[in-house]
């Protein structure tokens, strides 16, 4: 699974509500929902680092909520390693926002979960001052816009359905780590679309994960359990950052919908 197993752990709040078709107190279904802006995780020489998920939203104990969260202008530094002449990545953004909802009644519910980084801005790179000579960024990603949403709703017993969409302006993507190149993207990306991938670098559009119950009676039947989506996603595989190797991913917008219990 390439979605963060950190911004799971950090939204795993089981809702113990109890099902019904009446619109009471206690009738929901137990709903959960999840999103975050960005984060990051990387492993190198021995030394873990994290951006924890940054503007992160989640629904709490309320059965019914429609929920807000803007991060303002931000910019955070993170150096991939202890020693001498680190990596680091910089992150910037006008804005991160994060929304989550869950409206039902009469049998039905529809859980949505959704993230937008306006103005964003990642740049990975040797740490400035280290040497005279300047080098290029190993990955350097602009973007206008990237939207991303994940929603499960539930209609009947076998009739629920879990996606993820979303939507980029201008994202435009350089680095030693693409090979020198200049890709760019703008629209609504195909699911699960790969922009970049070598052997030590996948970079993929519009990610979407789910998981499904299955449950036999007379026959079988697959109910789809829960959704995550993530907007953008880079996954680094030994990487090669000067003289240091490098694992670990970086995830813009994340989203989280479906039923609460563990995953």
């Amino acid at each position: 699974m390439q979605f963060s197993s950190r911004f799971l752990r950090h939204f795993a709040i089981p809702l113990a509500i109890a099902g019904g078709s009446a619109v009471c107190a206690g009738s929901a279904p137990a709903a959960e929902s999840a999103a975050f802006g960005v984060s990051a995780n990387f492993a190198t020489g021995g030394v873990n680092t994290a951006l924890e998920p940054v503007n992160a939203l989640n629904n709490g104990t309320a059965a019914a909520y429609n929920k807000t969260r803007n991060s303002g202008a931000y910019t955070k530094t993170l150096a991939l390693d202890t020693g001498a002449a680190p990596p680091v990545l910089t992150v910037t953004a006008k804005n991160l926002q994060s929304h989550v909802s869950h409206l039902f009644g009469l049998g039905a519910s529809f859980i949505t979960a959704d993230a937008t980084a306006s103005g964003l801005g990642l740049n990975l790179a040797p740490l400035k001052g280290a040497s005279n000579v300047v080098v290029a960024p190993y990955l350097q990603i602009t973007a206008d816009s990237i939207e991303d949403t994940g929603t499960y709703n539930h209609t009947t017993q076998n009739r629920t359905t879990a996606k993820g969409e979303g939507r980029i302006e201008n994202l435009i993507v350089t680095g030693t780590l693409v090979g020198g190149k200049t890709l760019k993207f703008s629209g609504v990306p195909k699911p699960d679309q790969v922009l970049y991938q070598s052997d030590t670098v996948t970079i993929t559009l519009g990610q979407s994960i789910s998981a499904e119950l299955i449950s036999c009676g007379p026959k079988c039947v697959v109910t789809p359990y829960f959704i995550n989506a993530s907007g953008l996603q880079v996954v680094l595989t030994n990487a090669m950052l000067g003289d240091r190797k490098v694992s670990g991913q970086i995830t813009v917008d994340g989203a989280h919908a479906g039923l609460a219990g563990d995953r």
